[in-house]
């Protein structure tokens, strides 16, 4: 049918244009830098948000502020910038993830199951 030809053809569009940006991405930026800004700075949120918004938030805040560390680091050490830029990020993530367990652990102060709660 039509409808049937019209989704298989807006398919293969998006996929073939995904396939197309993700190819100029991997060149210009590597892959494993697009693929740890997209997944760290939402795994940090998640540690300590439950909302999305939060978690939107504290990600893009995460994100900038990261940027701009490890593109002075790089400079400073003249070093190359994605290398430094994905281990600023898992430092964060380390990091991060320390200060949680360190705020569980406190007695007396029991976290807001609202915020802190993972899905």
């Amino acid at each position: 049918t039509t409808v049937g030809k019209c989704k298989a053809a807006n398919y293969l569009t998006y996929r073939s244009l995904k396939i197309a940006v993700l190819a100029i991405i991997a060149v210009m930026a590597g892959i494993l830098q697009v693929f740890s800004f997209l997944v760290v700075p939402a795994l940090i949120g998640k540690l300590f948000f439950k909302k999305p918004l939060h978690v939107l938030l504290i990600g893009w805040s995460v994100g900038v502020v990261v940027s701009v560390v490890g593109i002075f680091l790089s400079y400073k050490l003249d070093i190359p910038t994605a290398p430094v830029i994905v281990a600023s990020l898992a430092c964060m993530f380390f990091v991060m993830l320390g200060v949680k367990v360190i705020l569980e652990a406190i007695p007396g102060k029991k976290p807001k199951a609202a915020d802190i709660k993972l899905q």
